[in-house]
């Protein structure tokens, strides 16, 4: 017969187990915050600058102060999605990504721009003051819309990261 405390020991074991399996899965996402950057503007922005739209955002919390712009938060990342008339964003502004998570987000956004907006330009005079600021738009001069990366830098004592399509006139 085997005693109570081996089966004890057997049943806390598991349960531990269970428990740091189950903490890894909701702390630590199977995906860095710096894809899930990108695959929010992908799933979100880029139908607002294609045709107006916005899905109705799922698994996101609302957080919205303000009447005229909707601001959701990606709870598992802590990053935001932020839809106005005029702009859609998803920025980490509420927690800054980390260098490793910057250069994801720098290579996801040039392969979404190559998927959606292979024939746009990239748009000149954005100015050398940012740490990276790069846009795209149908055309160089006086675009209707835009897609760009935005990161101020250190100088500007901004580290927020954002993503953000346009329609315009403003």
């Amino acid at each position: 017969m085997i005693p109570r405390r081996v089966i004890a020991l057997f049943v806390g074991a598991a349960f531990g187990l269970a428990l740091v399996i189950g903490w890894r899965f909701l702390v630590v996402p199977d995906h860095s915050r710096g894809a899930r950057m990108v695959a929010l503007f992908e799933q979100y922005c880029v139908p607002f600058v294609v045709d107006r739209t916005v899905p109705a955002p799922i698994g996101l919390t609302s957080i919205s102060a303000f009447p005229d712009e909707d601001v959701w938060m990606d709870e598992g990342t802590g990053l935001n999605l932020t839809v106005t008339d005029r702009l859609c964003t998803v920025s980490d502004m509420l927690l800054h990504l980390a260098e490793a998570d910057l250069r994801i987000v720098d290579e996801g956004f040039a392969g979404l721009q190559q998927r959606h907006f292979a024939d746009w330009v990239v748009l000149d005079a954005l100015g050398d003051h940012w740490e990276r600021h790069v846009a795209w738009a149908p055309v160089q001069t006086d675009p209707d819309r835009s897609i760009q990366l935005v990161r101020p830098g250190a100088e500007s004592g901004s580290s927020v990261t954002t993503l953000q399509a346009g329609v315009y006139p403003w």
